[in-house]
């Protein structure tokens, strides 16, 4: 028989003086079955566990009843060469595991590899017997390796290899796989890089040296958030080298240049940003439409409206148009940041952290002007000799003056700005004015869907009940909330349509909000 006395541990954490076990009393309540929980006596409160002799005695609470008894059965720990009892204090509670006394383990191990492929766990200095804590390495990690942690304590990782990762890497490159790092500093997880990637490593946004798989091994050019290489955009942010981020199809199946710094999915290959103009005004005849035919769910009344004749904004009002009027000194300058009115604001409710959305001192001229309410929008109409559309004037236009919905264009990042899949199609963010040509009204109006939603003349009503039948704005309430319509980057397909109206906060000055005037 084999066995190491129960010692309690020292505050250096040797080994320290023997643990007194009452003996005579677990042998009472071996003898005596269940006793009542008030009763079960101190010697053996329950999920406490000691050696006596070469077996466990574990002290059990039956959760039936709430009773307790002393069980000593199924641990016996000399079933094995060496195999001995050891127990000790733990949070002021006896503990006991069944391990091998031939087999010590280094000090202050916690785990220890027993064999090239096999761990154990260590008890009191030694290693324990499989039922009390053991373990296999297999598939791609065949290795065990011992390490210790910044506490001192013997741990083991499964690894693809015994050798040390290089230098501290978080990563680094093997042929032509990423191999990611352990906590122990071995190699724990392989991923092989596609035959048109190479592995290449480099530091990421925290200075942490890594690698990845990139379409490239040389480093992107400096300055660029993004390339184009081949059909697919590249992100350059993350490691330096570009790294697939998104592989262009269907409409969108040209990498273009999108500005100085990044690269996006377009129509055409020889797409170019619709550049800074000077105000347009298009023409619109006038006609009869019957306003609500579509996808919004709110809408019960259709009313049939008479529009006159007016002229309306080619493209919604852009950073530089916006730009003149600032310094005319006929408007105020729009918010800057990240356009945010959500409370917490750190997603924007778009699910990712907060960027600069607003377009204002961004370097986006040729981008719509956002993050203004309703005031700067009129105000800004009222320079250019316009005013804010009526929902009736802006949906006759939006429809190529009233036709069907279903004879418009579908829906999708290859005639507006949207979230797709990803929003603003994949930038996060709007896009220049008439990015999306296919999407253009038959007067050649463009972005009426997507990339911006519109402030609108009218007041808040609920439905079109009494609403003006000459195509004029719907007034008659305090002013407090006006419509917006066309949807926006960050908007999903359900909630994109000529037909479909918003609100908003006249003082509201959101990152998808924007407007134009008509005449």
């Amino acid at each position: 028989m084999l066995k190491i006395d129960a010692m309690e541990p020292a505050a250096n954490g040797n080994l320290g003086m023997p643990v007194t076990i009452a003996l005579a009393a677990t042998l009472a309540v071996l003898t005596a079955g269940c006793l009542g929980w008030d009763s079960c006596p101190k010697e053996c409160p329950p999920g406490e566990s000691y050696c006596d002799g070469e077996t466990i005695v574990r002290c059990i609470a039956e959760d039936d009843i709430d009773n307790c008894y002393a069980w000593s059965g199924g641990h016996q720990c000399d079933y094995t060469e060496g195999g001995g009892c050891v127990g000790w204090s733990e949070d002021g509670h006896r503990r006991a595991a069944c391990v091998d006394l031939s087999q010590p383990c280094a000090p202050a191990t916690d785990w220890t590899c027993t064999a090239t492929n096999t761990y154990h766990a260590c008890f009191q200095g030694f290693v324990a017997l499989d039922s009390f804590g053991y373990g296999h390495c297999e598939g791609d990690t065949p290795l065990c390796v011992n390490w210790v942690d910044n506490m001192g304590r013997g741990l083991v990782d499964c690894a693809i290899s015994d050798v040390p990762c290089p230098g501290g890497r978080a990563q680094y490159c093997l042929g032509n796989a990423v191999h990611s790092c352990g906590e122990g500093g071995f190699p724990t997880q392989r991923s092989v890089c596609a035959l048109d990637e190479h592995c290449v490593e480099g530091l990421d946004t925290e200075g942490n040296a890594t690698a990845a798989c990139a379409l490239s091994d040389s480093p992107c050019p400096s300055g660029r958030d993004s390339v184009c290489i081949g059909d697919t955009v590249a992100d350059c942010t993350a490691y330096g080298f570009p790294v697939a981020f998104r592989r262009c199809s269907d409409f969108d199946n040209f990498c273009v240049d999108f500005d100085l710094s990044r690269s996006a999915c377009a129509p055409s290959g020889s797409w170019q940003p619709y550049g800074e103009h000077p105000i347009e005004y298009v023409a619109i005849a006038g006609g009869t439409i019957v306003l609500g035919l579509g996808t919004d769910p709110f809408v019960s009344i259709f009313p049939q409206v008479d529009v006159s004749d007016f002229q309306m904004l080619r493209t919604e009002v852009t950073v530089a148009q916006y730009t003149d009027c600032v310094a005319a000194g006929a408007c105020f300058a729009p918010d800057t940041g990240s356009g945010c009115d959500y409370t917490p604001p750190q997603t924007c409710g778009l699910g990712f952290p907060p960027l600069d959305l607003c377009n204002w001192n961004m370097g986006r001229p040729n981008h719509p002007v956002n993050c203004v309410d309703f005031a700067q929008a009129q105000a800004f109409c009222s320079w250019a000799g316009g005013r804010l559309p009526s929902e009736s004037e802006w949906e006759f236009a939006a429809t190529s003056r009233g036709q069907l919905p279903e004879t418009l264009p579908p829906v999708g990042c290859h005639s507006m700005i949207m979230e797709d899949e990803e929003v603003g199609c994949g930038l996060r963010q709007t896009w220049p004015v008439c990015s999306r040509p296919t999407g253009n009204t038959a007067q050649g109006l463009c972005d009426m869907l997507g990339n911006i939603s519109e402030w609108m003349l009218d007041h808040y009503h609920h439905d079109y009940y009494h609403h003006p039948t000459d195509g004029t704005a719907y007034l008659g309430n305090d002013g407090a909330y006006r419509m917006q319509r066309g949807g926006a980057f960050d908007y999903e397909q359900i909630y994109i349509s000529v037909s479909r109206r918003s609100i908003a906060d006249a003082t509201n000055r959101r990152y998808n909000l924007g407007f134009r005037c008509v005449r």
